[in-house]
């Protein structure tokens, strides 16, 4: 299961690009947002939720974005 700020993040980076449309901020998909996850403790074990690469604003979800540490390695077991 999904640590909760993991899912929260995720639900907000999503509402975040939709905003970047609906203001006229992008094309297609040019630019991005990004959260940080903060677990608590030591911010080495803090993660980073992003919006997968060519896809469109139209077709973003929470479920769909990307889950990856600090150094960008990608999530294991994450959706997305």
């Amino acid at each position: 299961m999904e640590h909760e700020a993991v899912v929260r993040v995720r639900a907000e980076v999503a509402s975040l690009h939709a905003e970047l449309v609906r203001y006229g901020l992008v094309v297609w998909t040019g630019g991005n947002v990004s959260g940080r996850v903060r677990l608590g403790g030591d911010p080495a074990d803090d993660l980073m939720v992003i919006k997968p690469s060519g896809v469109s604003y139209d077709e973003l979800a929470p479920e769909n974005m990307i889950v990856c540490d600090l150094d960008g390695r990608v999530v294991p077991g994450t959706p997305g």
